[in-house]
Formats: C-alpha cells, sequence, structure tokens
C-alpha cells in the first residue's frame, strides 16, 4: 500500500469526530479548487468528478449532523444543502461563480469549526462537539 494513503488511513481512524469533519471540509475544499483548476485548463470532465467529490463530502456532512442539536444544525444542513445546488449548476452551465461561492463558504466553515475544535476547553470535552455531529464514520471519496 503506498505509504501516504497508510498514513491517510491511520489518520482518519484516530481522528476524533471535531478532527474527521475538519478533514472532511478540508477534502472538499481541495476537490473545489481542483474543480477550479480544471475548469480553467476547459478539463470539464475531470471538473465534473471534482465537484462530484466535494458535493459527496457534502452528504457526509449532512449525515453525520445531528438534527436533535438545534437550529445550529438545521441551518448547516440548509446551507450544505444550498452549495451542493450551487455545484450542480456550476457543473452544467460550466461556470465558475456557484465554484466560488462554495469554496468561499467551505474556507469560512472550516476556519470557524477549526477554532472550535481548537479551544482548550472543547479539547478535554469532546461531548459538546458531539452535540452536532453524530458518530462520524470514515468515507471512502
Amino acid at each position: 500500500m503506498n505509504p501516504y494513503l497508510k498514513y491517510q488511513e491511520i489518520n482518519v481512524k484516530t481522528a476524533d469526530q471535531g478532527k474527521l469533519i475538519l478533514m472532511m471540509y478540508d477534502g472538499a475544499i481541495i476537490f473545489l479548487q481542483q474543480a477550479k483548476e480544471l475548469n480553467r485548463e476547459k478539463d470539464f470532465i475531470g471538473k465534473s468528478e471534482k465537484i462530484t467529490k466535494a458535493q459527496d463530502i457534502l452528504f457526509e456532512l449532512i449525515a453525520a449532523l445531528n438534527m436533535d442539536a438545534g437550529s445550529i444544525a438545521t441551518n448547516l444542513k440548509s446551507l450544505y444543502m444550498y452549495m451542493i445546488k450551487r455545484l450542480f449548476d456550476a457543473n452544467i452551465k460550466k461556470d465558475t461563480r456557484g465554484l466560488d461561492e462554495s469554496l468561499k463558504i467551505m474556507n469560512e466553515l472550516r476556519g470557524a469549526w477549526d477554532k472550535i475544535i481548537s479551544k482548550p476547553e472543547h479539547k478535554n470535552n469532546t461531548d459538546s462537539k458531539n452535540n452536532l455531529i453524530q458518530q462520524a464514520q470514515p468515507v471512502q471519496i
């Protein structure tokens, strides 16, 4: 097995739920950046594949939400669904506005999540992080 892939597999299996969400945001951001580059290169098939991978991550983020956590979970679900639609439109219309918008939102969410899981009071209290997310399982993308 490729040593990098093995490292990634171990990293995913040993990460706490907050870190897994952060890793999912990172993956979606990378796929969206790659989709933008492929669009510039007029590789529309490659762009479509990267957008689909980013959408798959968004669906996994939705599945990981604990909807009993209240309005924040509901709002995140709506935001994720909005990005999925914008990415679908960007894919169909060969337009980067939906990519740009989704990338901006994803970067903002990633930054906010990183701040949340980096706070000292949250490092020792995983229950507060778990209120928003269900038991996340590693996903093959």
